[in-house]
């Protein structure tokens, strides 16, 4: 089991060297993955009531990575 997991993380200071060591890793390997296609041959309409250009970018790029 993950010493990880099920706890909080408040600060960067409540981290052991091995648990950084150990993030790094994970993110390594998640990098390398080829995001899962969720979204293939779909279509997905986002309705924004106030304007917010950094929301909407976000949920276009959220969508384009995922096959949308």
């Amino acid at each position: 089991m993950n010493a990880m997991q099920n706890s909080d993380l408040l600060s960067i200071g409540d981290l052991s060297q091995s648990d950084i060591e150990q993030v790094l890793a994970i993110a390594k390997a998640f990098k390398k993955k080829q995001p899962p296609v969720l979204l293939k041959d779909q279509i997905m309409a986002s309705c924004f009531f106030e304007p917010s250009t950094r929301t909407r970018l976000s949920f276009e790029t959220a969508m384009q990575r995922l096959g949308g």
